[in-house]
């Protein structure tokens, strides 16, 4: 049997919110590299207006993507998708993508955001400060929201399920990932966001990056994935 080679990626970040390249960048690269498809998934508006957000407004990302989608139709498949964080709702429509990937960036502690991907500087801090010193109390404020995305957000693929693990090689001190009590909370965040979506991605970018050799998510939490029959 013939052996049919598919490249896919739906998470893409261009030059319309974080990312360093054009979306026409990315596109003519991922057609060099042999892709069959591309989704662009410019992270959403939040409440925070953070710096990582969508930098036009929405008609502008959908037509600049649309032409591009025309122009390359014989060449590469193209889908407008977005990033929607579990503190986008209310704030940015949900509607008018092909996909919507539904993530947590964040959480509110005191009355301060805390991020869980800016920097191993912002996250020593915030655990100093805001969480008594205590990384699993750290990483409890984030599974939490992770826990809680379904009756935030109406999206289509939970994104990079354990994002938080972005520094455990860079600095293991934060929180122990190997621990019991992380595991435990780990897990149970995902049989209760499991209850809303059954579609989570394998994100490949902290090898990308080098923050660390393997995806999220973890392998332990792929096992439980496995039993719970998520895609």
């Amino acid at each position: 049997m013939e052996k049919i080679k598919m490249l896919q990626n739906l998470h893409t970040h261009s030059t319309f919110c974080d990312g360093k390249n054009t979306p026409r960048e990315m596109i003519e690269r991922a057609i060099e590299l042999g892709f069959t498809s591309l989704g662009f998934s410019s992270h959403a508006n939040t409440r925070f207006a953070d710096t990582c957000e969508l930098r036009c407004d929405f008609d502008a990302y959908v037509t600049e993507l649309g032409a591009l989608r025309s122009e390359y139709a014989d060449r590469l498949k193209i889908y407008i998708g977005t990033e929607l964080d579990y503190y986008s709702a209310g704030i940015m429509s949900e509607e008018g993508f092909d996909y919507r990937i539904a993530s947590v960036h964040y959480a509110i502690k005191n009355g301060e955001k805390v991020c869980y991907d800016y920097s191993v500087a912002h996250s020593k801090d915030a655990i100093s400060r805001l969480f008594d010193g205590d990384g699993l109390k750290y990483a409890q404020a984030y599974y939490d929201n992770m826990a809680t995305l379904p009756s935030q957000i109406r999206g289509d693929i939970v994104g990079h399920f354990d994002l938080l693990t972005k520094y455990e090689l860079k600095a293991p001190e934060l929180f122990d990932t190997g621990s019991p009590e992380y595991r435990k909370m780990a897990l149970e965040a995902l049989i209760a966001v499991r209850e809303g979506y059954e579609l989570f991605e394998v994100n490949t970018g902290t090898i990308g990056r080098g923050y660390k050799p393997t995806p999220y998510p973890a392998p332990f939490i792929l096992d439980e994935m496995r039993a719970q029959k998520c895609k």
